[in-house]
């Protein structure tokens, strides 16, 4: 997993995240262990931002969520909701900046998502069409705000509040969505 530098003291039930967007290796989210968790097999479709990816699982390793693999791609937090009308809401993670020469992330522009705004999930034959209620900033220690115990929901998360002395982002940006319809998709989707 991608390391951290130094780390709130917190107890051991609670999980400490911290993730940054630099695709240089520095911070981790923690997460509780899960037994082979399934993958959400859609795709996410953000039409304001001109996104349209399947997703990258990140996987749990030693307790941390690795994004050490997440470039360019969306990523879906394992330990989350697997799919529309789970137990819980799906998350799904991506970069705001990459290292030079690569630029932006795939979530460069998630901050200029406004309430009302669309997010698409397709899978199968469904189109799972959502509507963002609220964008947040909170502090990385704050992975509580990830586990939604409603499936009919999604958080989008990347980081912000770039910090240049410590040479990390500072801060996480949470966007949350609720389903609103369902729609029939014209052919089947990876």
């Amino acid at each position: 997993p991608v390391q951290a530098g130094v780390q709130p003291a917190s107890p051991a039930t609670t999980p400490t995240p911290s993730v940054t967007a630099t695709g240089q290796p520095a911070h981790t989210l923690e997460a509780p262990p899960v037994q082979e968790p399934l993958a959400p097999q859609g795709r996410l479709v953000i039409p304001s931002l001109g996104l349209d990816q399947t997703l990258l699982p990140v996987p749990v390793v030693e307790g941390d969520w690795d994004i050490s693999a997440l470039r360019e791609e969306i990523g879906w937090l394992e330990t989350t909701g697997t799919q529309p009308l789970d137990h819980l809401a799906m998350v799904f993670v991506g970069h705001v900046t990459l290292p030079l020469p690569a630029g932006p992330g795939p979530f460069l522009k998630l901050r200029e998502l406004q309430p009302g705004d669309e997010i698409r999930y397709r899978l199968g034959e469904k189109t799972y069409v959502y509507r963002i209620d609220e964008r947040e900033v909170v502090p990385p220690e704050s992975v509580d705000r990830l586990y939604i115990e409603d499936g009919q929901k999604i958080v989008l998360v990347t980081c912000s509040g770039w910090n240049y002395l410590a040479r990390q982002y500072d801060y996480r940006l949470l966007v949350q969505a609720s389903l609103m319809r369902t729609e029939q998709t014209t052919g089947a989707v990876e």
